[in-house]
């Protein structure tokens, strides 16, 4: 094991650390418009929804992100601790790091990953959906910033929609990014995973054998 197997470990070590924030980030967020909703109601402010019909199905679907959302948070939590105590081995280690103790991270970051292998893969799925989200906000607030323009109103009736475009498709683009490298790197653990446990099947018929 050489530098190219400890750039890679640190590569899959930050992507598995920040698909997890980010998972974090969009559970506060789900937790936070519900939170928002439900407030709204309770201090009787007026709310969009003016027909009781919409008004109910609405607050619970508030209700349900709020609970989804502090689930999903205390989730990535528990996920973040594991891959923290990696992160915080691999960098007070001094160097140069020997291949044993490379080993060891390997294997302990590939066992955490088995153990939360479907959450991980549910993670994927909702950073790329929230990429997709914060995209959209973007493309809206550049329309908008071009309907202001056309208008001819002040500099700052479309630069502030211009603002608001450009850090919400940065943050879209970069979070789909890190989905994507995620994702590349989660096959390479499943690869492992696949090898690890034909490993032990080998094994396991040649000890019958005897």
């Amino acid at each position: 094991m050489g530098e190219d197997t400890l750039s890679r470990f640190k590569g899959e070590l930050d992507s598995f650390f920040l698909i997890v924030l980010l998972n974090m980030t969009f559970g506060a967020l789900a937790m936070a418009f519900g939170m928002q909703y439900i407030v709204t109601v309770v201090l009787g402010l007026p709310v969009w929804q003016t027909n009781p019909v919409i008004r109910i199905p609405a607050a619970m679907v508030a209700l349900v992100g709020f609970g989804l959302g502090m689930s999903w948070i205390l989730t990535s939590a528990r996920m973040l601790r594991g891959i923290r105590d990696i992160r915080r081995e691999s960098r007070h280690s001094p160097e140069p790091v020997n291949p044993e103790t490379l080993t060891g991270w390997i294997l302990k970051m590939t066992a955490h990953y088995r153990e939360n292998q479907k959450t991980l893969r549910q993670m994927i799925v909702i950073c790329r959906l929230g990429g997709c989200a914060f995209v959209m906000l973007g493309i809206v607030s550049l329309l908008q910033a071009f309907a202001a323009g056309s208008a001819g109103g002040d500099w700052w009736s479309w630069a502030i929609p211009v603002i608001a475009a450009a850090i919400n498709l940065t943050i879209g683009i970069v979070t789909i990014l890190i989905s994507i490298g995620f994702h590349r790197y989660a096959s390479s653990w499943d690869q492992r995973l696949k090898t690890a446990a034909s490993s032990e099947d080998v094994l396991q018929h040649a000890m019958e054998r005897k």
